[in-house]
C-alpha cells in the first residue's frame, strides 16, 4: 500500500518537472522557426533593393570547372578616372588591386567570390536607370560596382560561375542591390535576376527557388561582352569602361561581328551558328 503510495507521487512529481521544464528539442525547434521568419524577412529586405536586365534571349551556359583565366600577360587596370557625379555614398570597388589579364582570346578581370547567400532580384527598374523582368539575363552587386564606382559598371558584362553546381552563364550588370551602408553584403557579394538563377541552379532548381536562394557561393568576374550578347543587340560596356562596338573575338575566342539590331539579330539557340571558333566575319 506504501509502495503504491509512493510510487503515485513519484509520477505526479515527475510530470510536473517535465512540465516546468520542457524538453531542450522544443527549445532547439522553437529557434528554427525564429530563424526561418528572420531568413524570410532577410530575403524580402534583399529584394526591394536588387536589380535587373533586359533581354528575352536565353544566355548560353556551360557545365564545369571555372574557366582559367591562361593569362598570356597581366599588367595592372589603370585607376579609372572618377566618374562625373559619383555617388560617394560608397566606397569603390574597381580599384587598382583588380588586376586586368589578358588571355588568349580577350581580356577579364580578376574572380570575386559570394560568401552571402545569392538570391534573385525582384523585377523592376534599378540604379542603372531601366526595367529588367523576370526573364533577363543580369546580375546586381554592391554600389561600389556600380554609381559608386569610379567607373560605373551598369551594363558591363560578367561571367558567373556556381561553385555547387559547376554551371557558368554570363549577364549584364543591371543595377546595385543589397548593401545598406553598414550591411555585410560587400563588393564580392552578388544577387542575379531570374532568369539567370535559374540558368546556375541547373536540375536543382526547384530546391533553390523554395529555399530562395542558389547553393552554396557563386565566383563573378567583368568580361567582354559575349558574342551571342552581341548577336542579340544587347548593349554593353569593355570591362575600363569605354564603349564596346562589339568587334573581334571574346573571352571564349567566339567572334564578335558587329552588334545587331533589328531583322539582322541572332537570338537562342540559333547563336550557335555563329557564335563559335569555326565562323568567320563576313567581309564589310
Amino acid at each position: 500500500m506504501l509502495a503504491s503510495i509512493f510510487t503515485s507521487t513519484l509520477m505526479v512529481t515527475l510530470f510536473a518537472l517535465v512540465q516546468c521544464n520542457p524538453s531542450p528539442v522544443a527549445g532547439v525547434d522553437g529557434w528554427h522557426s525564429l530563424g526561418g521568419v528572420g531568413h524570410g524577412g532577410f530575403e524580402r529586405r534583399q529584394q526591394t533593393q536588387k536589380a535587373a536586365v533586359t533581354v528575352p534571349a536565353v544566355a548560353p551556359a556551360t557545365i564545369g570547372t571555372p574557366p582559367s583565366t591562361a593569362p598570356v600577360a597581366a599588367s595592372a587596370a589603370a585607376s579609372p578616372a572618377a566618374a562625373s557625379g559619383r555617388d560617394t555614398a560608397f566606397a569603390a570597388c574597381d580599384n587598382t588591386t583588380d588586376y586586368t589579364q589578358l588571355t588568349e582570346w580577350g581580356s577579364v578581370r580578376n574572380w570575386n567570390t559570394t560568401d552571402d547567400k545569392v538570391f534573385w532580384a525582384a523585377p523592376g527598374q534599378g540604379a542603372c536607370g531601366f526595367n529588367y523582368t523576370l526573364e533577363t539575363n543580369g546580375i546586381c552587386l554592391h554600389p561600389g560596382w556600380v554609381n559608386s564606382a569610379n567607373t560605373n559598371g551598369c551594363n558591363k558584362w560578367v561571367q558567373i560561375f556556381s561553385i555547387e553546381t559547376g554551371i557558368t552563364a554570363q549577364a549584364r550588370v543591371v543595377d546595385s542591390c543589397g548593401a545598406g551602408r553598414y550591411d555585410a553584403f560587400g563588393c564580392n557579394d552578388a544577387l542575379v535576376t531570374k532568369q539567370t538563377f535559374e540558368i546556375l541552379a541547373g536540375k536543382g532548381v526547384k530546391k533553390a527557388l523554395d529555399d530562395g536562394h542558389l547553393p552554396g557561393s557563386i565566383l563573378f568576374r567583368f568580361i567582354e561582352e559575349p558574342c551571342w550578347a552581341c548577336n542579340a543587340g544587347l548593349p554593353g560596356m569593355l570591362p575600363n569602361g569605354t564603349k564596346d562596338d562589339c568587334t573581334g573575338e571574346d573571352y571564349l575566342g567566339y567572334p564578335r561581328c558587329g552588334r545587331k539590331s533589328g531583322n539582322d539579330r541572332v537570338l537562342g539557340p540559333h547563336a550557335a551558328l555563329v557564335c563559335n571558333r569555326n565562323f568567320t566575319c563576313p567581309a564589310i
